[in-house]
């Protein structure tokens, strides 16, 4: 059995420019991002903290500040931004193949660290294995999407504030951009299909498993991210913005 501080470690051995980015982000915003990760003794937890550090990551490039874990209504979000003067909370979900698929998928990743860190000239390409993901598990009433919305309804109609689910894709789950788009926006999307969310979420941003950000705004949102913000956030998609 390999221990979870291995596999932290070994995770980083290939990737030090990565490692020096989150210490640099965690300690320019005084967070606690390595604390939270010493909470998370679990393999698959430790790539659903990837997946919150790569948002936050992201976030840092175009906003003034943001928090994690910051306490608003008894909740900790994952993500309170504070964009061009505008306050915005960030919820980030990582959708897992079921757990022994994922553990299958973390091993799987193990071995390719290990075979580039032998091979390092030598170019890796992962074919086939991806699980698609269904629009029942994305908007079922099992929904991930469905539950972050409703456990900060309340926080987001008291205070008036732009939420944006941030959703993360793993080795084994698969959501391509225009999948996501329909699934979202279509003539019968979750935008309009379901009344709380629709009203609830501004916008949704995928982070794929090959690290491209694609942003999908949810114009009938109660609350919106400011003009600014938007013309801040789109460019960054080029073509690929939606």
């Amino acid at each position: 059995m390999i221990m979870f501080d291995a596999i932290v470690d070994e995770y980083f051995e290939t990737r030090p420019e990565f490692l020096a980015e989150i210490n640099d982000f965690e300690r320019r915003h005084n967070l606690s991002l390595w604390k939270k990760l010493n909470r998370e003794r679990n393999e698959i937890n430790f790539f659903s903290w990837l997946s919150e550090v790569r948002f936050g990551l992201f976030f840092d490039k175009i906003c003034d500040d943001l928090q994690n874990d910051y306490v608003i209504g008894r909740k900790k979000p994952d993500w309170l931004i504070n964009m061009n003067g505008q306050k915005i909370l960030a919820e980030v979900v990582r959708l897992n193949a079921p757990e022994d698929e994922e553990k299958n998928s973390i091993k799987m990743s193990r071995q390719l660290r290990q075979f580039q860190k032998e091979n390092p000239e030598v170019p890796i390409v992962v074919q086939g294995g991806a699980k698609v993901v269904s629009f029942e598990f994305l908007g079922g009433n099992q929904s991930k999407l469905q539950q972050k919305e409703e456990k900060y309804r309340g926080i987001i109609t008291e205070n008036k504030l732009p939420f944006i689910l941030c959703v993360a894709t793993s080795l084994r789950t698969y959501l391509c951009q225009s999948m996501f788009f329909h699934f979202l926006m279509g003539s019968r999307g979750f935008y309009k299909s379901d009344e709380n969310f629709g009203r609830n979420v501004t916008g949704v941003l995928l982070n794929t498993y090959f690290n491209e950000f694609f942003y999908y705004q949810n114009e009938g949102a109660l609350f919106q991210l400011s003009k600014r913000n938007i013309d801040t956030l789109l460019p960054l998609f080029c073509n690929n913005a939606y």
